[in-house]
């Protein structure tokens, strides 16, 4: 929240998240409107994380269970219609991180690559609750920071690769066009389906269009709905908000 409002002389925007936000939205510069939508997103989001009603390790808003056969790979998830809005986590959620990381610097701060992906995984699932964001595409939000993935072996290197894809490529101003708007099942690409938490209906009513074929078109080249269309898909928006909170810009 701090770096949101980060502003330099003239009321700009520290360099630093500035080049956060245009690298994340494809943008040139960061427009008054898109950082006030941005503002509301987290502002909504951060309120929700930080309710007293999730303070407690036994608070009954969160529900531990084990995978059915069939979704071994669900880490967590929420149902929105729940009015007791709780978080169902699995045996999935208390797993170690796989992912390697550098050997930090001398004098340096490590870095505790499980919390934060738990962390981004309950930012995930709020988001569902309290933005009512979608399921677009998950761009491996609760990955450890790029910069910080071992790369030290053929099969670090791999894996850090896919990373990187799945966040700079997978739903973003750089997705190839007969990705975009898609998930790949039965080992090739399918559109969205008609699926509520896929949000297909919310992509077609942002870019007005009636296909995913000229939502697509939108996408990539009106800046404004693309910010919408990521601001509410749950897992892009909480990738934003771990690359905004990894370091704290204000003086």
């Amino acid at each position: 929240m701090d770096n949101l409002n980060a502003l330099e002389t003239g009321g700009l925007l520290h360099p630093k998240v500035n080049q956060i936000i245009t690298a994340f939205f494809g943008i040139q510069n960061t427009s008054a409107e898109l950082l006030g939508s941005i503002r509301q997103s987290v502002t909504g989001l951060f309120n929700s994380v930080m309710d007293p009603s999730l303070a407690s390790y036994s608070s009954p808003r969160y529900v531990i269970g084990l995978n059915r056969a069939g979704y071994e790979t669900t880490v967590a998830f929420t149902l929105k219609e729940d009015p007791l809005l709780r978080i169902f986590l699995t045996e999935r959620f208390f797993q170690s991180s796989f992912y390697h990381l550098k050997v930090p610097l001398a004098g340096s701060a490590s870095f505790n690559a499980t919390a934060h992906a738990r962390s981004a995984s309950v930012i995930h699932e709020v988001s569902h609750l309290s933005n009512n964001t979608f399921d677009i595409a998950y761009v491996e939000s609760s990955a450890p920071f790029l910069d910080l993935m071992a790369d030290d072996s053929p099969g670090m290197v791999q894996l850090k690769s896919d990373v990187e894809e799945m966040q700079l490529r997978f739903l973003s101003h750089r997705t190839p066009i007969e990705q975009l708007f898609k998930r790949f099942k039965n080992g090739r690409w399918e559109d969205l389906s008609d699926d509520p938490a896929e949000g297909k209906s919310f992509v077609l009513g942002v870019t007005g269009k009636s296909t995913l074929a000229e939502a697509r078109l939108e996408f990539l080249a009106k800046a404004e709905m693309r910010g919408e269309i990521l601001l509410n898909n749950a897992d892009s928006l909480t990738l934003l908000v771990m690359l905004l909170g990894r370091h704290n810009f204000v003086p």
